[in-house]
């Protein structure tokens, strides 16, 4: 858990530049979607902590969580990508020895 707070917080800043750069920058497009993602997490705890860590980045929401996959808005597409490319789940999946 001690290594993963300061991902956590650094994720959390960098999203909030993203969310204020598109705020302020009217070139900057938001693209809101819907999108389902496959997570392989194994332990209740950290399952809740990706869902919540997805939450706590501005920009994304999530909405749903089934036994194989969560449903998530994001503001863009960048932020969609981010999470398929896992790295706040391996992140996250470290919590449980994974």
């Amino acid at each position: 858990m001690l290594l993963y707070v300061p991902y956590i917080i650094w994720q959390v800043i960098l999203a909030n530049w993203d969310v204020l750069k598109r705020i302020w920058a009217a070139d900057m497009p938001i693209d809101p979607r819907l999108t389902r993602i496959p997570y392989s997490t194994r332990a209740g705890f950290v399952t809740v902590t990706y869902a919540n860590s997805i939450t706590l980045t501005p920009g994304t929401v999530t909405m749903q969580v089934t036994q194989t996959e969560m449903l998530i808005h994001s503001l863009t597409k960048e932020g969609e990508d981010s999470l398929f490319e896992g790295d706040m789940e391996r992140h996250c999946k470290r919590l449980e020895g994974g």
